[in-house]
Formats: C-alpha cells, sequence, structure tokens
C-alpha cells in the first residue's frame, strides 16, 4: 500500500480488512460470553446465598460434637476397653482385650479361643465376616450364632472376624490382610440390609451422627467398572490428634468422597458458584437416596452408587474366596423394621440384592425367613429393645437355621 500525495493513511487491502473484522467480531463473541458466564456466577451466588448454603455447618460435618471430642480425647490417651486404630481398616478389637460381655482373642477375633493358623486334620474351619451382626453386639461370647454354630459339632471351628460398626468394604479388606492363609472350607459374608449405606461412607458420624466410634474408614469407587480403593483418609494416631485439634480443617477433607457429607453439604467446596449449584442439584435432586427415613429401612436403588459398590464388593469377595479353595456364604441379615415390613406387604428391602447374587450364582443365607417361619407373626422377640440386635433368642434361630442349611448346601459339612 502507498500514501496518497495528500499523505492521508495508506488504504487497508480488502483481506487485511476482513482480518480485521473478524478479530473484532470474535473479541465481541468473547466479551459477550464473559459477560454471560459473569451474570451466571452472580445469579448462582446470589441463590446459593438465599439457600443459606453459605452458613457452617454444625456437628458433625462443620465441627466435632462434645461427646465425639471427649470418646476421641479418651481413646488417645489409651482409655479404650477393647478398640483399637487400624491404619488400613480403621478400627478393630485389641487382641487380648475383655468387655463386659466377653474377651478378644490373640488374633483379635472375638472369644476367648485361639486357633491354630490351619484346621487341624478332620476339623472343618468357617470364617464368619461382617458388623455387629456377626460380632454379635450385646450378648455372652457363648451365646453369639458363630460360637453356637461352633458348638453344634466338635469337629466345626468357627473364627469370628466381625467388627462393630463396620462395612462391607472393611470385611472384605481384613479378609486380604489376615484370612486368605487360613484354608476356610466355607467364608461367611455377613450383610446387615443396612450396609449398603456404609460403602459410600468415610468418616462414620457423618452416617450415624450417634456413632460411638468417630472414626474414618476406607472405602470403595467404581471406576471403569472395576472397584478401586480410597484408603482410610486418617492412617495414624496423629491424624486423629489433628481431627481433635481442628476438626473445621480435618472434616472437609473426610467429606470427599463421603455420600452423607455431600447430602448434609449438598453445594459442595467447589470455587465457583455455578459449579456449587450443579452440585447441590445432583445431590438433592439426581442422586437416589439410600435411607427411607419413614419406613427406617434401607432403599436398594439398583441404579445407585451404593448398589453398584456393594454388588461389585460381594461378587469380589465371593470371587477370592474361591480362589482360595473356599466356598462363599452370603449371609444377610434384616433389621426389625425390614421384617415388619415383609410381614405387611412381603416385600423385602434388599430383594434386588438377592436377585443379583443369584444371577451370579453366589449362595445365599437369609435370615429373615428363618427369622419370621420361627415367629410366627411376633418377630420382636428376635431383636434387644435398647439396640435392635439379635437377642439371645435370636442368635440361637439364626446359628440353628444356618446349620440346616450349611449341611444341605456344602459338601461334608459336619452334622450331629
Amino acid at each position: 500500500m502507498e500514501a496518497d500525495a495528500a499523505g492521508t493513511r495508506p488504504q487497508e487491502h480488502p483481506a487485511q480488512a476482513a482480518g480485521s473484522a473478524r478479530r473484532l467480531s470474535w473479541r465481541r463473541r468473547w466479551l459477550f460470553l464473559a459477560v454471560i458466564w459473569l451474570g451466571c456466577e452472580l445469579l448462582a451466588g446470589c441463590g446459593l446465598w438465599l439457600l443459606g448454603a453459605q452458613e457452617p455447618l454444625g456437628p458433625p460435618f462443620g465441627s466435632l460434637s462434645e461427646r465425639h471430642r471427649k470418646i476421641l480425647q479418651r481413646f488417645l490417651e489409651g482409655g479404650s476397653s477393647y478398640a483399637m486404630h487400624s491404619p488400613a481398616l480403621g478400627w478393630l478389637p485389641a487382641p487380648g482385650s475383655s468387655f463386659r460381655l466377653g474377651q478378644v482373642n490373640s488374633e483379635g477375633l472375638r472369644g476367648a479361643r485361639d486357633y491354630s493358623p490351619q484346621p487341624g486334620s478332620g476339623e472343618f474351619r468357617l470364617l464368619a465376616f461382617g458388623d455387629s451382626f456377626t460380632w454379635s453386639h450385646g450378648v455372652k461370647d457363648a451365646q453369639t450364632w458363630p460360637a453356637l454354630l461352633e458348638q453344634t459339632h466338635p469337629r466345626l471351628e468357627v473364627l469370628n472376624y466381625g467388627v462393630t460398626g463396620w462395612g462391607p468394604d472393611q470385611a472384605f479388606l481384613r479378609y486380604q490382610h489376615e484370612a486368605r492363609g487360613r484354608q476356610a472350607r466355607v467364608v461367611l459374608i455377613g450383610v446387615l440390609s443396612e450396609n449398603i449405606a456404609r460403602v459410600v461412607n468415610r468418616f462414620r458420624p457423618f452416617y450415624l451422627p450417634s456413632a460411638a466410634l468417630p472414626f474414618a474408614k476406607p472405602r470403595f469407587e467404581l471406576r471403569g467398572g472395576e472397584l478401586r480403593l480410597l484408603p482410610n483418609p486418617l492412617p495414624e494416631l496423629d491424624d486423629l490428634r489433628r481431627l481433635l485439634d481442628s476438626p473445621q480443617t480435618v472434616l472437609p477433607v473426610l467429606g470427599r468422597g463421603d455420600f452423607f457429607y455431600q447430602q448434609a453439604s449438598p453445594w459442595g467446596a467447589a470455587p465457583l458458584p455455578s459449579l456449587r449449584v450443579l452440585s447441590g442439584l445432583w445431590h438433592r435432586v439426581l442422586e437416589p437416596p439410600i435411607y427411607d427415613m419413614q419406613l427406617g429401612r434401607s432403599l436398594y436403588h439398583t441404579d445407585s452408587e451404593a448398589f453398584a459398590i456393594l454388588c461389585a464388593l460381594l461378587e469380589s469377595f465371593a470371587a477370592m474366596v474361591v480362589e482360595d479353595g473356599g466356598t462363599p456364604v452370603v449371609m444377610m441379615f434384616p433389621t426389625l423394621e425390614d421384617l415388619v415390613q415383609t410381614e405387611m406387604d412381603g416385600s423385602t428391602s434388599y430383594g434386588p440384592l438377592l436377585e443379583h447374587l443369584a444371577a451370579l450364582g453366589i449362595a445365599v443365607f437369609d435370615a429373615g425367613g428363618s427369622l419370621l417361619e420361627h415367629g410366627e407373626g411376633r418377630v420382636d422377640p428376635f431383636y434387644r429393645p435398647q439396640d435392635m440386635h439379635f437377642s439371645v433368642l435370636g442368635n440361637q434361630v439364626v446359628a440353628e437355621a444356618l446349620a440346616d442349611f450349611l449341611a444341605r448346601q456344602i459338601e461334608g459339612f459336619p452334622t450331629p
């Protein structure tokens, strides 16, 4: 381009003029989008403020309750009678300890009896895993259903690996860490119907604020159809001390990947208000609930994360037992509310899980059927009214029915 005689600006080439126009057009578009985005963030922020999402959370989500502070303080000072911290599993019965109703053996199993690493000649060994319904909370050692099952024949050994407050994920991990070489003929995998909630929980009080154990736990998540372990987020005693000293800092970390924390604080902690709104819509509207407060029973939505993880856990647990030469048996424990509902309308809250396990060919002993049959219309005597665990009678019925089931299903199972 050349300047004219009058010294005016050189004329712009048509191609350059078109390029300049396009650049100006794109700048305007980006400016327009930026204004729209800022408006959305402002609108989302105002909405969160109106919903009270900026308010601090109370215990157990934003701070520790006074009761949990005292429990942690006492635990860290060595005042716990039979529970100990576990870096991998969260908590365990302390080997060699005792409590009001019984003892813990040298390996951390319920009962005074110690077992050899492998069964002796002619002995038939079973391992029982699960939560407080396997541990058999509220009854003496000799009155637990594993002990009663063991008493049905002198050749039987039933090792009680149950732990109060545990989820099936912790039971699966304990089997991997401690029991794969025990040469068990049968491995009993105890699952209380409510346990579906525990597989998406990382800090027990988030799920159960009244819990007596304010400890963290590992859990699994599904990635590409495969289980991936999320380790215990408080693996050291110093981590528990940090929780006690700075709960406002530690609790949000524990809330990552915890279904119940996200439900209590569904708007999350994302830096952008719009992302927090999307998180809230997911946790409040789209994610299926796990528990029905009116019915007092667990909900087994087949499209929920909890159901998918529980199914994958039990499938993996059973496959590992088979690989080790044993036979897995899933034991389903109903709550009293489950049995009452079954009596009323014939439904079973955990029916979808039973169907899934049956399709996989995994043996299932459903204690609910045995309790209903034995109760003849009255099932409350099978539970302790103070904590809704199996009573002495409930443990007896479960042990007798389980012995009959195993005699029919397991070749070589000793019978009287």
